[in-house]
């Protein structure tokens, strides 16, 4: 079983504050990844997108970059932040194909646009708010999650101006975020135990909270599937969590293999939910009809995932952070796993 890794690089320009790679030489790895080395050592790669139109964009944390992968043109491109040190954990992409990202050590909200490669930065109104994770409405606003500070954001994207919502659970230390298709905001409470939901309906902002089945969970990546189920780990505990929206309720699904989730992906079946684990060096599969774990090794014995997405095509794409590269599983051979 034969697949390509990249092993070299050669550097073809400088544009603006972006850096071009091309790949130059490639080596047999395995049937199921790719990967794709970062010019920068200990860039700590963490999450990463794909786009409707196939592109692959992820942030570099240590390397205060935004990196992106265009599969077809064979090429990845790193773009600087301009504020330094910035610290950028998380990003999305908007209807308009704007990349947004959250800095948090520099207290800001940024924005790449692909097309001219300017940025844009917005400062975040409560000092020191450690802006987490991310979601976009759909429509015109950003929500994120302020981890420090106790409170949902709000940016409106045509204004530029924000909006705060303290969480009611004191130092819920607030994490993963996603909505649904009503439009609710739902999100983790790491240290609270919760999760919480956040309902804007005529101008109004209500709050909801749910405790976890288990004490000490340590929930933080939430992700909803195409049936409109919530998922999110109990990373103490080693467990996959579910959570139906309309009837209120959890069910829990024990990991077989151990590790801590630290990224959940949800594929556009809805059947599939794919996830990191971390120190082990495998990634894994959760049949939501089955109701059925599938885990295997990645790249290798010294691998971190951590991020992970899926694209349209099935493939999976995630981070590995001890490796300092972006990973690709191709989505057929992965498939094929959940036939044996």
């Amino acid at each position: 079983m034969n697949a390509l890794r990249v092993t070299g690089w050669r550097v073809t320009a400088w544009i603006g504050a972006c850096l071009v790679w091309c790949w130059v030489t490639t080596a047999h790895a395995n049937a199921l990844f790719r990967s794709f080395d970062l010019s920068v050592p200990g860039a700590l790669p963490t999450r990463v997108i794909v786009t409707p139109s196939g592109e692959v964009w992820f942030v570099m944390t240590n390397a205060n970059r935004i990196g992106r992968i265009q599969p077809d043109l064979e090429k990845m491109t790193e773009y600087e932040i301009p504020t330094k040190q910035s610290t950028p954990t998380d990003l999305l992409v908007d209807g308009a194909g704007m990349i947004w990202f959250v800095e948090q050590d520099a207290n800001q909200l940024g924005r790449l646009d692909p097309k001219t490669l300017s940025f844009k930065e917005y400062n975040i109104p409560t000092f020191n708010s450690l802006p987490a994770r991310m979601v976009w409405d759909g429509e015109g606003a950003i929500w994120f999650t302020e981890h420090y500070s106790n409170r949902l954001g709000r940016f409106d994207m045509s204004s530029g101006t924000f909006q705060e919502f303290p969480i009611p659970t004191p130092d819920s230390r607030p994490s993963g975020i996603t909505m649904d298709q009503q439009g609710r905001v739902w999100f983790v409470e790491t240290n609270g135990n919760k999760l919480g939901c956040m309902t804007p309906k005529d101008g109004r902002f209500t709050f909801e909270e749910h405790a976890l089945p288990t004490a000490f969970s340590v929930p933080r990546d939430l992700v909803r599937d195409n049936q409109g189920i919530l998922w999110l780990a109990a990373r103490s505990h080693q467990e996959l969590l579910s959570f139906d929206v309309t009837s209120h309720t959890f069910e829990t699904f024990k990991l077989p293999s151990g590790g801590v989730i630290e990224g959940l992906a949800a594929d556009k079946t809805g059947r599939l939910l794919y996830y990191s684990l971390g120190r082990t060096g495998k990634m894994g599969m959760f049949d939501t009809v089955k109701k059925v774990f599938t885990a295997f090794d990645s790249m290798s014995n010294n691998s971190r995932p951590f991020g992970v997405e899926v694209d349209a095509k099935g493939n999976i794409w995630y981070t590995d952070i001890a490796k300092n590269s972006l990973v690709k599983g191709n989505g057929e051979s992965v498939s094929q796993l959940l036939n044996r």
